[in-house]
C-alpha cells in the first residue's frame, strides 16, 4: 500500500503568522490541529522507500528519520525558499540523493557545493524511471517563475503533484488527460473568488479537479487569508458534492489506493 504523508500544507508564511490577528492565524493559535507549516509531502511505497517532495527545512528530513525510510528520490517544484530550503540539511546526508528540479532559477549554491546532493535537470514532458515499479511525468506549471508539477505513478498508483500554479497549461492538461489519476494535490491559496496571480483561489483549485477528475483531491498550499478551515471545508461540500475533494491539516497520513 502507498501512503502519502502530508507533513505541511500550508503557503510561504505557515499559519499563524507572527503579529497577525486573522481569524485563521487566531483560531490556529488557539488550536494546534489548524496550524499550517509550508508544504511539502512524502510518498512512502509498501517497501519504506520513500519520495519527497518540496522538503522544508526540518520537518520533512525529520520525518524521514523517525519512520526509518530510504529516500529513493526528491523533487523540486521550484526554487522558492519555502519549496527546497530542507535540501541544505539532506546535502550531509551519508548516501548520495537524487534530486530533481528545475534548472532555471535554482540556487546556485547548491550547484557550488552540493555534497550530497546529485542535481537533475527536469523539464515539462521528461518521463523518468526511478526504478520498475515507480515512475514520474514532468508537467509544466503556472507560476512566477519556472515551476514543474510531477505525476508520478508508484506501484500502480498515480499522484499529481500541483503546486504552485494558477490553473494549467494547455499542454499539461493533455497530458493529465491520458491518465486516471487516483490522487491529486493541487494550489489552493487564496480564499474563493480572490483575484491573483501565481496561484489559484479556492474555486480555481475546484475548477482543475473538475477537469482532470482524480479520484481524490486534497487542497493544499493553504494561505492565512484563506477562511479559516473549518469555514473552507464547509464551502468544498456545499459547492463541490459531486468531487471528492478534502482540506486535510497537517501531519496526517493518506492511504493510495
Amino acid at each position: 500500500m502507498v501512503k502519502l504523508y502530508l507533513v505541511g500544507t500550508g503557503a510561504a508564511e505557515g499559519i499563524p503568522v507572527y503579529g497577525c490577528t486573522c481569524r485563521s492565524c487566531s483560531i490556529a493559535r488557539k488550536d494546534p490541529r489548524f496550524r499550517r507549516k509550508t508544504t511539502a509531502i512524502l510518498i512512502v511505497d509498501s517497501s519504506g522507500y520513500a519520495i519527497a517532495v518540496d522538503p522544508s527545512i526540518d520537518s520533512v528530513v525529520q520525518l524521514i528519520e523517525d519512520l526509518n525510510l530510504e529516500l529513493k528520490a526528491v523533487l523540486i517544484t521550484h526554487w522558492h525558499a519555502d519549496h527546497y530550503l530542507g535540501l541544505y540539511k539532506l546535502r550531509w546526508s551519508m548516501k548520495r540523493i537524487d534530486v530533481y528540479a528545475p534548472r532555471e532559477a535554482i540556487d546556485e549554491r547548491l550547484i557550488e557545493n552540493p555534497k550530497a546532493l546529485k542535481i537533475h535537470s527536469v523539464v515539462h514532458g521528461l518521463h523518468i524511471e526511478l526504478d520498475r515499479d515507480t515512475h514520474m511525468e514532468c508537467l509544466e506549471l503556472q507560476h512566477d517563475i519556472k515551476t514543474i508539477g510531477y505525476l508520478i505513478r508508484v506501484e500502480g498508483a498515480n499522484i499529481a503533484i500541483l503546486f504552485d500554479t494558477k490553473l494549467l497549461p494547455r499542454s499539461s492538461l493533455s497530458l493529465l488527460d491520458k491518465h486516471s489519476i487516483d490522487v491529486a494535490l493541487i494550489d489552493a491559496t487564496y480564499a474563493p473568488g480572490t483575484p491573483c496571480t501565481g496561484h489559484n483561489n479556492v474555486d480555481e483549485a475546484v475548477k482543475l479537479a473538475h477537469r482532470i477528475k482524480p479520484k481524490h483531491t486534497f487542497l493544499v498550499h493553504i494561505a492565512h487569508h484563506n477562511l479559516p478551515t473549518d469555514e473552507l471545508s464547509d464551502y468544498i461540500r456545499k459547492t463541490s458534492r459531486d468531487l471528492n475533494i478534502e482540506i486535510p491539516l497537517d501531519n496526517t497520513v493518506h492511504d493510495v489506493k
